[in-house]
């Protein structure tokens, strides 16, 4: 039997034949075979792991999908994981995604930050734009991301992304971020300080999301608290 064209493919999803439908008429393999038509679905806007896949055709694995489930699923998650399992990539999936529906998050805050300047400019920040240039030769029209992350990401409806490198001598800084929908991203966040995660308190107080992603580098700290029995965070176990 001939199998449909790419071309078919791309007539089905521009008349915006759901997803599903697509599967089970056997024109469609797998998530990442749809062509957008530069709306993001209902079924991405509602799972990370699927909007990674959609809008910036990433194949997501086993337990980077566990990962971001558990974000979209718990307001504490953290993440603990070894070297070169797409950590910081995650992370910045996430704050894409968490940012993208005006509807169930108007005004939404995606707030990514790191021990050091350098961890948010040279790498969270690269893999904001290199997602931005995935999505945008996928079709998807998402915002541009400064040059710089200070300057951000900005929908132009409130809605935004910033990278936010934490300043030793005044940590509670970070607490000056407020909305209904605010997300607090932390990369390598075993060498964040503690006085940052107290200075977050009153921001967990008003239902702010928390994502903690890190190798385990200290046997101490709110990070490796975080990953203990009967802690406020569900934890995730990554291998290297």
């Amino acid at each position: 039997e001939e199998r449909p064209t790419r071309e078919l493919k791309r007539k089905l999803v521009a008349a915006q034949v759901d997803v599903e439908t697509l599967r089970a008429a056997g024109l469609l393999v797998n998530r990442t075979d749809v062509t957008s038509n530069g709306t993001i679905s209902p079924e991405a806007l509602a799972d990370p792991a699927v909007y990674a896949e959609q809008v910036t055709g990433l194949t997501v694995w086993s337990k980077q999908r566990e990962l971001l489930t558990a974000a979209r699923d718990h307001e504490r998650v953290s993440g603990r994981s070894g070297h070169k399992v797409s950590k910081s990539t995650s992370a910045a999936e996430l704050a894409y995604w968490f940012t993208s529906d005006p509807v169930n998050r108007p005004g939404a805050r995606a707030i990514i930050t790191a021990p050091t300047g350098r961890q948010v400019s040279e790498v969270i920040w690269r893999e904001i734009h290199a997602l931005h240039t995935r999505a945008t030769k996928r079709g998807y029209r998402l915002p541009k991301p400064g040059r710089r992350p200070g300057t951000g990401v900005r929908w132009g409806d409130g809605r935004e992304i910033i990278g936010f490198t934490i300043d030793d001598g005044h940590p509670e800084a970070i607490a000056g971020f407020s909305g209904e929908h605010l997300l607090f991203i932390l990369d390598e966040a075993s060498g964040i300080d503690d006085a940052v995660f107290e200075a977050l308190d009153g921001n967990a107080a008003a239902g702010a999301h928390f994502f903690l992603i890190s190798n385990p580098t200290r046997t101490s700290g709110a990070f490796y608290d975080s990953q203990q029995p009967g802690s406020d965070y569900f934890s995730v176990h990554i291998d290297s």
